[in-house]
């Protein structure tokens, strides 16, 4: 599963109004969508706990430009 986050809530910038998304290119890998074409880089790891149907995943701030 692919977790697609907006941070800067502009829908001009990433992919589909998208900066990062978590997990596309490998279990716990964050990347930040770098334009419109769908291109991407790693920029780290996230750590995430699967318990049954229950996903949680921890994104530090810092990792996503905030504070």
């Amino acid at each position: 599963m692919n977790l697609f986050i907006n941070v800067d809530r502009n829908y001009g910038t990433g992919f589909e109004g998208y900066d990062y998304v978590v997990n596309k290119n490998g279990a716990g890998v964050i990347s930040k969508f770098s334009d419109k074409a769908y291109a991407e880089t790693d920029i780290g790891t996230v750590s995430y706990k699967v318990t049954g149907n229950t996903l949680v995943v921890v994104i530090p701030r810092s990792l996503i430009g905030e504070t």
